[in-house]
């Protein structure tokens, strides 16, 4: 069965209490098309929002298992941590680009590998932001399924790798974060709970493998009821097509930050509400 999923990537802004700030979002994305439309201002083509990549990224590819530990359920175990320097070089004046991967394993030789490549095949898509996701454009029984996903903001880089096996479970799970070499990024504070709380708006755009484009506005909010739970409610869609995801977490008694959903709903316009 062939699956052409499309490509949905957000942008959220915090706002807290209520009014019509939602209102004033739209408002603001409406004014920011017409002045696109007022300039003639065009979207840039895939191979130009690919140049925006270009340089020496310097991370590390760190790999999960989808299992957690068994004796303590709410950490994830990390698998590997591995160093590493990517580097994307223009060739003929833009035309081809090399990309070099170089791994630094712990006590082993550095792996290296070279790609070159002057077209971008369907599977990748990037946005007007720079952000891609690139992954498989088919989805078979007893195959092997996976995407990448990656956002870029100034001089940092954050991918996320997502593997699936034949049984169409996850099997792999590898976070790529990385910086502009000769840049001083500071790293952001680790992500805690409390930092999430509160509603988050703002814009999701989905791209398709034929370059059409859907944008409109999205929701997200978390509450916590009591010490140990949170609720999520994400509302993204337009008109009739509006859908609201409804997700619940428990919290480790000892570890604040680490949340595991345990519940989803997903309700369309009105009820009936349908759990999953």
């Amino acid at each position: 069965m062939a699956v052409c999923p499309p490509v949905l990537y957000q942008c959220v802004e915090l706002t807290r209490g209520t009014g019509n700030r939602q209102q004033a979002t739209g408002n603001r994305q409406q004014a920011t098309g017409n002045r696109q439309q007022a300039t003639g201002k065009t979207m840039r083509s895939q191979w130009e929002c690919l140049l925006e990549n270009l340089g020496e990224w310097q991370g590390s590819f760190t790999r999960f298992s989808p299992q957690r530990k068994p004796l303590t359920p709410s950490e994830v175990e990390m698998l590997t941590d591995t160093p590493t320097v990517v580097s994307l070089e223009g060739l003929n004046q833009n035309k081809t680009v090399r990309q070099v991967i170089r791994r630094y394993p712990p006590n082993r030789d550095v792996e290296e590998t070279v790609l070159e490549y002057s077209t971008l095949a369907r599977s990748v898509l990037f946005f007007e932001t720079d952000a891609f996701s690139q992954g498989s454009m088919q989805w078979g029984t007893f195959s092997e399924f996976g995407a990448e996903l990656g956002l870029i903001a100034g001089n940092r880089r954050l991918r996320l790798v997502q593997l699936y096996d034949k049984d169409a479970q996850l099997s792999q799970l590898t976070l790529i974060r990385e910086k502009r070499a000769g840049t001083d990024t500071p790293e952001r504070p680790p992500l805690t709970v409390d930092r999430l709380l509160g509603e988050w708006q703002g814009e999701a755009v989905t791209l398709y493998p034929d370059w059409r484009s859907e944008t409109y506005s999205t929701k997200l909010t978390i509450e916590r009821p009591d010490s140990n739970r949170l609720v999520q409610h994400l509302t993204f869609g337009v008109g009739e097509s509006v859908r609201t995801l409804t997700s619940s977490a428990r919290i480790d008694g000892s570890r604040r930050d680490v949340a595991c959903y345990v519940s989803t709903q997903l309700k369309i316009n009105s009820p009936p509400t349908v759990v999953y």
